[in-house]
């Protein structure tokens, strides 16, 4: 078959559900820059499992979930969704079935009401107290005179980093996306806002295929696959245990960083 000779044809397959997700060989480079980001990477995840990547600053962590969430194009190779390119669907429908949660939230000047709909507009009152409950953030916002239709301020000014963090996680409660990804949102948190927040996204990983990037150690644990990563290339798979009896850089990395990298 030939392929249509315009783009837009060629990425207008919708999404379904989705069983596996899989870099094939894929490598990319940003303009300009001599060395690949990424370096023919190949790894597979499976519906409603938790991957997680791990490695120095600048091993490529990032790259992978800007090129995951469709920001980005591979320079060679493909990402496939139950073995279809992901460059074949259309990309407005694949970041519909995507959650992300950031390690700094972009938040609104508005109120928090409507900082948590921007995940989905359509949302009934009830469905957005639900999804701030999951986050644990609705006991805060009954705290305040205002309750959701509290002004947050510039990129939530009046909101502690934990706040600002559960509106991120209500979002991705609320919009009930299959794929979540997360910049792990505990990275700059204290150790007991750290607990609580783990707990949430605990929760909010279940039944999601979840890709996180990684930045204490302390939060892969459980996680169904660890991808090591050093300039731009997979050093290691495994799970925490297996990783850690390899000897390999996993293991050098819990040493040396005793749970963060």
């Amino acid at each position: 078959t030939t392929e249509p000779a315009h783009p837009k044809e060629r990425r207008s397959l919708p999404v379904k559900s989705f069983a596996s997700i899989r870099f094939h060989n894929v490598s990319f480079s940003f303009p300009g820059e001599r060395r690949p980001a990424l370096n023919d990477l190949s790894f597979n995840m499976t519906n409603n499992s938790l991957t997680a990547l791990v490695g120095p600053s600048g091993a490529g962590k990032t790259t992978i979930s800007q090129l995951l969430m469709g920001f980005l194009q591979p320079t060679q190779g493909a990402i496939l969704v139950d073995d279809v390119p992901l460059s074949r669907f259309d990309p407005d429908e694949w970041k519909k079935q995507i959650a992300w949660v950031p390690q700094n939230p972009h938040l609104f000047h508005r109120t928090i009401r409507e900082n948590i709909l921007l995940a989905r507009p359509s949302a009934t009152e009830q469905e957005m107290t639900q999804a701030a409950q999951s986050a644990r953030l609705h006991e805060f916002v009954l705290s305040l005179p205002d309750g959701y239709d509290t002004q947050i301020g510039e990129q939530g000014a009046r909101l502690s980093g934990g706040q600002a963090q559960r509106i991120a996680l209500a979002r991705a409660f609320l919009k009930n996306a299959p794929l979540l990804i997360l910049d792990e949102p505990t990275a700059n948190l204290d150790p007991i806002l750290e607990q609580e927040i783990q707990s949430v996204i605990n929760t909010l990983t279940q039944n999601r295929t979840t890709l996180m990037i990684a930045h204490r150690l302390t939060t892969v644990r459980e996680a169904d696959q660890i991808i090591v990563l050093s300039n731009g290339q997979i050093r290691e798979i495994g799970r925490h245990d297996e990783l850690l009896n390899r000897q390999g850089l996993y293991a050098q990395l819990v040493q040396r960083y005793g749970g963060t990298t």
